[in-house]
């Protein structure tokens, strides 16, 4: 049985080699290669223990199956991370991680959560309700846009 929790703030740095490795795996599935997911590992990823943020892991007798990071920016809450371990993708793992993300924002009093996909991601974001409303140039890959996505809370 899945089960979504928050990670207390001192399991955050203690989680953070687990988590990067899972973005990775799971960030490879998109084939990436090495270099550019070096690059993601190093640049793009962490720290988890940021003031502000809580940090959601999707667990299945202990094992680590996903994990999101949501950051409350004040006005609206920022959807910084949100990955599902390979195997275990397209079982409804990620859209668990999503809705407790969006718990989270209700739970702040915030009306919108906000995010930065990869363009590979942008369908999945789109199924749980969320619509672009701008781009981004990448910073690791020149040439290529990152769509900026929202969900009104209602």
């Amino acid at each position: 049985m899945t089960e979504i929790r928050a990670l207390a703030p001192d399991e955050a740095a203690v989680s953070t080699p687990a988590l990067i490795d899972l973005a990775i795996r799971a960030k490879g599935t998109w084939g990436y290669d090495d270099a550019f997911l070096e690059q993601f590992r190093t640049t793009m990823l962490g720290p988890f223990d940021t003031p502000g943020s809580t940090v959601l892991v999707a667990e299945d007798d202990a094992a680590l199956l996903g994990f999101a990071m949501v950051v409350d920016r004040g006005d609206h809450c920022w959807l910084e991370d949100l990955w599902v371990d390979p195997a275990r993708q397209r079982q409804g793992i990620g859209a668990l991680l999503f809705d407790a993300a969006v718990a989270c924002a209700r739970a702040a009093g915030h009306d919108r959560v906000d995010l930065e996909a990869d363009p590979h991601a942008e369908p999945f974001y789109a199924a749980q309700g969320c619509a672009r409303y701008a781009v981004r140039s990448s910073a690791l890959r020149p040439g290529t846009t990152l769509p900026l996505m929202r969900l009104r809370l209602r």
